[in-house]
């Protein structure tokens, strides 16, 4: 369990960064969407990718595992 603390606090510096990112690839950059790529068994991921308004669009194989595709558009905000 000595590991657990710095998983979650990764997710913690990923859930502040991400909505960030989003909002520079909007203003900054034009982009009206963002694609994410994530195996299924990657629970933080989709956890930071689904509280950052991305949306699951598309079941995947990513490395010979299953995944999902997210996207999320209106970066802006």
């Amino acid at each position: 369990m000595a590991g657990r603390g710095r998983v979650w606090s990764t997710v913690g510096v990923a859930m502040a960064a991400v909505p960030q990112v989003c909002r520079v690839a909007g203003t900054a950059y034009g982009l009206t969407s963002l694609v994410a790529v994530t195996t299924l068994d990657n629970l933080a991921a989709r956890a930071v990718l689904e509280c950052s308004a991305f949306t699951a669009v598309e079941d995947i194989t990513l490395g010979g595992r299953p995944g999902v595709r997210y996207r999320r558009s209106h970066l802006a905000h």
